[in-house]
C-alpha cells in the first residue's frame, strides 16, 4: 500500500523529487589567491560540498564514479569557488586553447541563475589549465557568445586537477545588495574513450523541463558590491588595401544606481575577425542568417530575445546583425524587483533590410543611414515563467518601420508550458524603387501592394502559440502560427510571411545505458502551411531517429517529405533523406560525416524539380595540447530529372590551423575554397587576448578569383587592432 501511495505522489505532484540543496555562506576576511593551487589556509571559513551524482548518461542520479570536492566563499566583491576534481591524470583531456574553445575537454562548470526565475542561466566553465568558457542558456538554446570578466586558474596534479575561480558580483545585475537569492549548480564534464559522463551536485529530474528550477541556493550573502564598475574601452584599428587608413573607437560603460548599467560606443570596430562560416546559398528561398559574435550586442541580448532560428516559427523581432556598421550605439540594461528593462539604439551607416513574402525572403541592403531604437520589458512570474513587452523602431531616408507586442512563457507544472507571441507592425516604404529592383515587382496583400520601394504604407501582425508537454521519455508539441502578408520587422529577421501553419510533433526518448547505447530518441512531426487567402502552400511530414552509443559514437537519421505549391505549381513527393555520424576516436581525433540526398524545387521563373545530393564532412586533429587542425567540406549538387543535365554543383572546403603558444597568444591560419564562385581565401592571424575585451590582432585577408588566364587577387588587406579595457 505504501508503494502505491508513493507512486501516486510522484505522478501527480509538481514538487521536486529531491530535497533542495542550500549553501549558507559566511563572509571570509582572508585573501584567496586564484592560482589554481588550493591552499587550505586560503579557504578557511569556506563551505564544502561533495556528494555529486551522475546525471548523464542514464537518468537514475547514481552516486558519481569520480570524487569532486567544491569549496565556496565570498567577500565584498567576489564569489570564490575552488574545484578539486579527483582522477587519473593520464586520462584527463586538457588543451592549451583560446578562450571558449574547451567544449571537448575535461572541465568543471558553475551554472548560476542570478534572478532565480528559471528563465536564463549563465554558465562559467574551466578546463584543467583554467582556460575559460562562458555563455548563456535560455530554455533549450545555448550560446557561448556571452562573455564576462572573471578570473580562473587551473593545474593538473598527481591525483586529478584543481581549478580556482573568482566571480565578481557585478557580473550579474541583481535586484538587491542584501540577501542575494541566487540559484547555483556545480557540474563536471568527463570525456573518456568509452563515452561522456556528466556529474552534478544537484540531482536532475528529467520529468522537470526547468533545470535551473532544480538548482541549489546560495544563502547568507550580504553587504556585497554589485554595482558595475566604470569601464573604458578604447580601440585603434588600422588597415591597408591600396593605402593605409586608421580609425579610433571608444566605448564607455557606467552604472546607473545599483542594478542598471549604460553603455555607449563611438565608431566601434565591428569587423568579424572570427569570420563567419560560409554557407551554400544557391537556390535559397531566404536570406542567410548568422549568429551574433560582437560583444557589445551579446551582452544582455538574452533580454531582447523573442525568437530563434530553430524549427519553431517564432518571429525574431530583434536580429542585431541587421545593425551593420554603426557610428554610434547605446544600451541600457537594468532590473527592478522581478522586472528587467532594456534599451538598445544605434546610428547605422549601412543597414541590412530583409523583405519577406510567402514563397521567398529577399534581402535588400545599402539603405543608407538609419537609426534604430528598441525598448524591452520582461517580468518574471514564477519559476520558468515570464511575460514581456517589446517595441522596435527603425527610420531611414524616406521610410520607417516599427513593431511591438507581447511575448511570454507560462509553465503550468514541471512538464507542461505555453509559449506565445503577439506582435503588430507599421511600415512606410522609402520611395526609391532602384534599391528593390531584385524583388521583381512582387505583389502582396489584399490591396495588391508591390514589393518595389514606392512609398506605400501598410500594417500587419504576427501570432504564435505553442503548448508543449515534456517528460522523461516522451514529448508532445502543438503549435499554431500566422504572419500577415504585410508584417515586417525592420530590426529583426523574418523568413516568410503571408502564412498560417499548424504543427504537431511528438517524440520518445530512451536511456538504456547498456553496453551498446546510452540514449535513443524517435521523433515524428507533421504540419500544414497555407496563405491568408486559404491557398495551401505545403503539407509536410518528418521522421527522425538519433542514438548515442558507447565509445563516443553518435548518429542521426532524418526523413522529410512534403507537397509544396510554388508559384501556383504543385510539386508533389519532395523528399529529403539525411544521415550524420559523429565519432570521437580519442582526445586527438574526431570525425563527423553527413551524407544527404533527395529532391528540391529549382526556384526560377519557371520552376521545376531536380534530384539533389550532398555531403558534409568535418575532421579535427589535436596532435598536441597546443596544436589543432580542422577541416570541413560542404558539397551540394542538383541534376534535372528528365535529362540528367547538371543544374548546379557547389562545394566549400575550409581548413583551419591553430597554434596556442600560451593561454593568451594564438596563431591561426584559415584557408577556404568556394568552387561555385571560383574563389580562394586565406586569412592568417596573430592574436593576443588576455581577457574577453582586451585584444591585439595582426593579420591579413587575401581573396583570389579563378579567371580565364588563371588565378588573380581580387582583394587584399592587412589589418591591425588594439583594444584595451580599463576598469575603475
Amino acid at each position: 500500500m505504501s508503494k502505491i501511495i508513493t507512486i501516486f505522489i510522484v505522478i501527480f505532484s509538481s514538487s521536486p523529487l529531491f530535497s533542495e540543496k542550500i549553501i549558507t555562506l559566511d563572509k571570509v576576511t582572508n585573501s584567496v589567491v586564484v592560482d589554481g593551487l588550493i591552499e587550505e589556509s586560503e579557504w578557511v571559513g569556506a563551505k564544502v560540498v561533495e556528494d555529486f551524482v551522475e546525471i548523464s548518461p542514464g537518468v537514475k542520479n547514481l552516486p558519481a564514479l569520480a570524487r569532486t570536492k567544491v569549496r565556496v566563499a565570498y567577500d565584498k566583491k567576489n564569489l570564490y569557488i575552488a574545484f578539486k576534481a579527483f582522477d587519473d591524470r593520464e586520462l584527463i583531456r586538457a588543451n592549451q586553447s583560446k578562450r571558449d574553445d574547451i567544449a571537448d575537454d575535461d572541465r568543471i562548470i558553475v551554472s548560476i541563475d542570478p534572478r532565480n526565475d528559471g528563465v536564463v542561466t549563465h554558465y562559467l566553465s574551466c578546463n584543467a589549465y583554467g582556460i575559460q568558457l562562458d555563455g548563456q542558456k535560455i530554455g533549450n538554446n545555448e550560446s557561448d557568445n556571452w562573455d564576462a570578466i572573471w578570473y580562473s586558474s587551473g593545474n593538473i596534479t598527481e591525483d586529478g586537477y584543481e581549478v580556482e575561480m573568482a566571480i565578481p558580483f557585478s557580473t550579474f545585475r541583481s535586484a538587491n545588495t542584501d540577501g542575494l537569492n541566487w540559484r547555483i549548480n556545480f557540474l563536471r564534464f568527463i570525456p573518456r574513450k568509452e563515452g561522456v559522463r556528466i556529474d552534478s551536485w544537484v540531482p536532475i529530474d528529467r520529468d522537470n523541463t526547468c533545470n535551473p528550477c532544480q538548482f541549489g541556493y546560495l544563502k547568507g550573502i550580504n553587504d556585497v558590491d554589485i554595482k558595475s564598475p566604470i569601464e573604458l574601452l578604447p580601440s585603434i584599428v588600422g588597415s591597408s588595401e591600396d593605402s593605409f587608413s586608421g580609425s579610433f573607437g571608444f566605448g564607455i560603460s557606467f552604472p546607473i544606481g545599483e542594478t542598471a548599467t549604460a553603455e555607449v560606443t563611438f565608431n566601434p570596430d565591428f569587423s568579424q575577425v572570427e569570420s563567419n562560416e560560409t554557407k551554400i546559398d544557391i537556390n535559397n528561398q531566404t536570406a542567410l542568417s548568422y549568429p551574433e559574435t560582437r560583444p557589445f550586442f551579446n551582452e544582455g541580448i538574452d533580454l531582447f530575445n523573442t525568437g530563434s532560428f530553430g524549427w519553431k516559427p517564432k518571429v525574431r523581432t530583434v536580429y542585431t546583425r541587421s545593425i551593420n556598421q554603426p557610428s554610434l550605439a547605446a544600451k541600457v540594461l537594468g532590473q527592478k524587483g522581478n522586472t528587467q528593462y532594456g534599451y538598445l539604439g544605434s546610428l547605422d551607416r549601412d543597414g541590412a533590410f530583409i523583405v519577406p513574402f510567402n514563397d521567398f525572403g529577399g534581402t535588400t541592403t545599402n539603405l543608407g543611414e538609419s537609426n534604430a531604437n528598441i525598448f524591452r520589458l520582461k517580468h518574471s512570474i514564477n519559476e520558468g515563467s515570464y511575460i514581456g513587452a517589446l517595441y522596435s523602431d527603425r527610420r531611414y531616408d524616406g521610410g520607417m518601420g516599427n513593431s511591438g507586442g507581447l511575448d511570454g512563457l507560462y509553465r503550468f507544472n514541471n512538464n507542461l508550458k505555453l509559449d506565445f507571441q503577439l506582435f503588430s507592425s507599421n511600415t512606410v516604404e522609402p520611395n526609391d524603387s532602384t534599391i528593390s529592383s531584385s524583388l521583381n515587382g512582387h505583389l502582396f496583400g489584399k490591396d495588391s501592394l508591390t514589393s518595389d520601394f514606392d512609398g506605400e504604407t501598410f500594417s500587419g501582425h504576427s501570432l504564435y502559440f505553442s503548448l508543449e508537454s515534456w517528460k522523461r521519455n516522451r514529448a508532445l508539441t502543438l503549435l499554431y502560427a500566422e504572419r500577415s502578408p504585410t508584417f515586417r520587422v525592420d530590426n529583426g529577421y523574418i523568413d516568410f510571411n503571408d502564412r498560417r501553419q499548424l504543427v504537431i510533433t511528438t517524440g520518445t526518448m530512451l536511456y538504456p545505458n547498456n553496453d551498446i547505447f546510452e540514449t535513443l530518441s524517435f521523433w515524428f512531426g507533421t504540419g500544414r502551411v497555407f496563405s491568408f487567402d486559404g491557398t495551401k502552400l505545403t503539407d509536410w511530414i518528418y521522421l527522425s531517429h538519433s542514438g548515442q552509443m558507447k565509445g563516443q559514437f553518435g548518429y542521426d537519421i532524418t526523413l522529410f517529405a512534403e507537397d509544396e505549391y510554388y508559384k501556383s505549381i504543385l510539386f508533389e513527393d519532395n523528399y529529403g533523406f539525411e544521415i550524420s555520424f559523429q565519432k570521437s576516436f580519442s582526445k586527438k581525433v574526431s570525425l563527423n560525416i553527413n551524407p544527404k540526398f533527395g529532391t528540391e524545387i529549382i526556384r526560377v521563373d519557371t520552376p521545376y524539380q531536380a534530384r539533389n545530393t550532398g555531403m558534409g564532412l568535418g575532421m579535427e586533429l589535436k596532435p598536441s595540447d597546443e596544436f589543432k587542425f580542422n577541416f570541413s567540406m560542404d558539397q551540394s549538387k542538383s541534376i534535372k530529372f528528365e535529362n540528367s543535365e547538371l543544374v548546379y554543383s557547389d562545394m566549400i572546403a575550409r581548413t583551419r590551423f591553430e597554434y596556442q603558444a600560451t593561454s593568451f597568444l594564438n596563431i591561426r591560419l584559415v584557408a577556404q575554397y568556394h568552387r561555385y564562385y571560383k574563389t580562394f581565401d586565406i586569412q592568417p592571424l596573430v592574436s593576443y587576448q588576455p581577457g574577453p575585451f582586451t585584444i591585439f590582432y595582426l593579420g591579413t585577408s587575401r581573396s583570389y578569383e579563378e579567371r580565364s588566364f588563371g588565378w588573380a587577387e581580387s582583394y587584399g588587406q592587412i589589418y591591425l587592432k588594439v583594444q584595451k579595457l580599463f576598469s575603475f
